[in-house]
């Protein structure tokens, strides 16, 4: 699959995960600031302020990827991106703290 695609792919991923997590946010608000600031008004770690169970956030992952005929290699790289980039912190003690 085109990477264009995956990268698609792994936003829906983030959107929907960051409209599930606690506090919700809109991940486009995330997206197009960055797009017209050059920076990023929420920091590099404002994944640390949302959370979202680990359980949650492969069964969202599970549900976009099934939608598609990707490679296992495929899967693999998104949810390694989506995991090791700005997923929702699985730990909720960064939000209570």
């Amino acid at each position: 699959m085109h990477s264009d695609k995956l990268q698609q792919i792994k936003k829906d991923i983030l959107i929907e995960m960051y409209e599930k997590s606690t506090p919700s946010l809109d991940y486009n608000d995330v997206i197009n600031d960055s797009k017209t600031s050059g920076s990023n008004k929420f920091g590099h770690s404002f994944y640390q302020n949302h959370y979202l169970s680990i359980d949650k956030q492969e069964k969202i992952i599970d549900k976009h990827i099934n939608k598609y005929d990707l490679e296992d290699f495929e899967k693999t790289k998104l949810r390694t991106a989506i995991h090791l980039g700005s997923a929702p912190t699985t730990n909720k003690e960064h939000i209570e703290s």
